[in-house]
């Protein structure tokens, strides 16, 4: 067992490197470029700037989560072609630097769900929380303002720009059937996966987050 913690970055998360060092076992940091936009290329020079802080604190930097895929690629309209090419350089930026293992979703609008941000737990901690309940019939606006009003984090799948033109992607996605998204995902992984073998990198899909159907 590899333990590693996730991590939102330098300016970002609350949680300093120094605080992780002093959780037990724990030998690597989940990471990712939290404030590059997305569908953009991690540039060889902010991935070293970002890999060696992490080495300097005694951890491995080998997963990256999360290198998010661009709408137009899930949606499959004409500028796709354009930021698969970007992800495969991204790809090929990182592992020059060891990574070994890049997460992402195909989830449309969404990348994840919660209802509480600050959900208190018995210990006194808080932790993320979903409550199907809470969702069912909520206007997704609501759930914008919920999520942008209990966080400090720019978080993966909630960046200020993408919450911005979140209705255009609403009606973009009206267009899109389940039968549709699995094709895109496809088209996707045809594309990027020969390049993920030979720079030696395995892609973590992550699971819809909560879990449907």
């Amino acid at each position: 067992m590899n333990m590693t913690f996730r991590w939102y970055g330098r300016g970002n998360d609350s949680v300093t490197l120094d605080q992780v060092k002093q959780i037990p076992n724990v030998k690597g940091i989940v990471w990712a470029l939290h404030s590059k936009p997305v569908g953009e290329v991690w540039e060889t020079e902010e991935i070293r700037s970002e890999v060696e802080y992490i080495q300097s604190f005694g951890f491995h930097a080998d997963v990256v989560e999360s290198v998010n895929i661009h709408e137009s690629i899930k949606l499959g309209n004409e500028e796709r072609d354009q930021y698969i090419e970007n992800y495969k350089d991204t790809i090929r930026n990182l592992s020059g630097f060891g990574v070994k293992v890049i997460c992402y979703n195909f989830m449309p609008v969404f990348d994840w769900t919660r209802t509480d941000m600050y959900h208190p737990l018995p210990d006194g901690s808080t932790a993320l929380f979903y409550e199907k309940a809470k969702v069912e019939g909520l206007d997704p606006q609501e759930l914008v303002k919920t999520v942008a009003a209990a966080s400090d984090l720019t978080l993966p799948g909630w960046e200020p720009e993408k919450m911005a033109r979140i209705g255009e992607l609403f009606e973009a996605y009206k267009t899109v059937d389940e039968e549709q998204l699995w094709e895109n995902l496809r088209y996707f992984l045809h594309a990027i996966l020969p390049v993920a073998e030979e720079c030696g990198i395995r892609m973590a899909i992550h699971p819809d987050d909560p879990p449907w159907r």
